[in-house]
Order: structure tokens, then sequence, then C-alpha cells
């Protein structure tokens, strides 16, 4: 309890202006599986009052958030009690308070104790802490963390380039295809990248689609083919097209590992909006009209 009580007295001292605000009580959330399964997390899962350790383990947290921006910091918590409150804003007021009542999220991630640490990658525990463990023990397992390339890496950054070839054996270079431009990793296995086609159809009208199949040496099934065919043949709107990976080489580089997975790289060769997961031709052209809008 000596940190709170620090904070508590801190707390009670005339606060500068704008200290209020942070100070305010914060907003608690929950996560869904959908959350958990994009991009990293670490969730710290804590018991406060009651625990020092806890205490201790919020602090340093809240100190990585600041250094390791790339993951997305949650603590969970079975109450979320005043002094829980007071200690994250102060100490953490970047990070966000997910309420854990019953425990079933601690539960699905065996947590027994508090604290205990879970990192994820793409909804896959790429690490676990529980008690004792220092705050360069923490930080040692977000920067692991990090090793493993997803495909939320990318945002912000220029688009790797690669080189394969369309339905008609042409090569292309992805670099030389039209911005903006939507590329679609696609599994001719999979039925529900097939279901968000006529909803990629739909998009081209407003930005470039390149859908990049993924097939076996033995190629596409002849209805695969006249499937995909259908689609590259547009009279409206931007161009669309199909390109064939024979290896994952290209899915490494993106850092795919789900399909279909949405990469939209804007008019300056930099990727501006990704996710993954089928999604209706409402949403994605939502999403895509935003991230267009947001990088002029």
């Amino acid at each position: 309890m000596a940190i709170l009580a620090v904070l508590s007295a801190a707390f009670f001292f005339p606060a500068p202006p704008g200290l209020l605000a942070t100070l305010a009580a914060p907003t608690t959330e929950t996560l869904s599986a959908v959350q958990l399964a994009r991009g990293r997390w670490a969730l710290l899962f804590v018991v406060v009052p009651g625990c020092p350790a806890c205490e201790e383990a919020i602090l340093w947290l809240g100190q990585a958030a600041n250094v390791f921006p790339k993951i997305r910091f949650a603590l969970v918590a079975p109450e979320i009690t005043a002094e829980l409150a007071l200690l994250t804003n102060v100490a953490a007021p970047w990070v966000r308070i997910v309420l854990d009542r019953g425990g079933a999220l601690g539960g699905t991630f065996g947590v027994r104790r508090a604290p205990t640490v879970i990192l994820l990658v793409e909804g896959t525990p790429a690490g676990r802490l529980d008690w004792p463990f220092s705050e360069q023990d923490l930080s040692a397992a977000f920067a692991s963390s990090l090793l493993e390339e997803t495909v939320y890496d990318l945002v912000g950054v220029p688009a790797p380039d690669f080189v394969t070839h369309d339905l008609e054996g042409t090569e292309v270079r992805a670099s030389e295809l039209s911005r903006p431009l939507l590329l679609v990793f696609f599994n001719p296995g999979c039925p529900p990248c097939w279901e968000v086609l006529p909803g990629l159809a739909e998009i081209s009208r407003e930005v470039a689609v390149a859908v990049l199949a993924f097939v076996l040496e033995t190629g596409l099934s002849p209805a695969d083919r006249g499937r995909l065919e259908g689609f590259v043949q547009a009279v409206q709107g931007y161009p669309r097209l199909v390109l064939l990976i024979r290896n994952v080489e290209i899915m490494r580089t993106y850092g795919v590992t789900k399909m279909p997975s949405y990469i939209l790289i804007g008019r300056k060769g930099v990727v501006i909006w990704v996710s993954d997961g089928p999604k209706s031709v409402g949403d994605l052209q939502e999403a895509v009209r935003a991230a267009l809008a947001e990088g002029k």
C-alpha cells in the first residue's frame, strides 16, 4: 500500500491546471475475442487494493506503454476500485482498464494469481509472466513479443515490394501498380474469401484492388480460375487484378497469418490501413474511405 499512499498524498496537493482531467475516473471496457486476435496485447491481471506487487507492476506497465507503442496495454481486474482508478490515472493514464467480473477472461488464460502478465500476438499467447518478476523481466518479455512481425506492424511504413504473376502468367511488380491500392490476401480453399469477392468488386469503384491468391504448384482449378477471371473483367472503376502467390514468402513479408487480410496502400506507397477476416461491403467501404481521407 506504500505506493498508493504516496500517490494519494500527491492527489490531495493543489493540482496545476489540466491535472484534474488526468485524474478523472477512467472508462472501463471489455475486450472481445476479435479485438484480442488483432495486433499485440499485454494484459496485466491485478487486484487493487491488497496486492502491493500489483501496484508496483502497474507502475512498470505505465512506463512500458511509452517505450513499446506497438503493443496495446490493458489492466484487467475483477473490480474497479477507487484505489485502482487513482493508481492507474496517475501512473498509467494511457493504459485501458478492463473489468473482468467473475474472472472469465483470466480463466481463459489460466490466471491463478495477481499480478500475472499475458502477452498475445494476433490472438496467440506469446509469453507469460507470473509473479515474482522484475521490471527488467517485463521489458524483456515485451521486446521479445515484438520479434514476430504481424500485418498490423505495416501501418505507416512503405509497402514491401514483391514480384509475382497474374492469371495470364505475366510478371507483375507490386510497386508499379496503381495507387491507392487494396491488397487482399486470398486462399481459394477458404469459403469466407470467396464470400468477400463481390464486395471487392464494389470497392474497385473507389480504389484499385489486387487479390493475392495463394495457390499450390498445381495451380488453380478450372472452376476457381473462371471465378477469378470474372472478377478481373471489370468495366467500371479502378483496375482489378488477381496475382498468384506460389510460396509463403510474400505472406511472411507482410506478416499475414489469416485470410482474407486487407492492406490498403496510399497514394505515396505507404500502408495506411490493415485488417483481417471477412467484412461486409458496407464495413469495407467505410473503412477504406476513412483511411483514404486521413491519408490525404
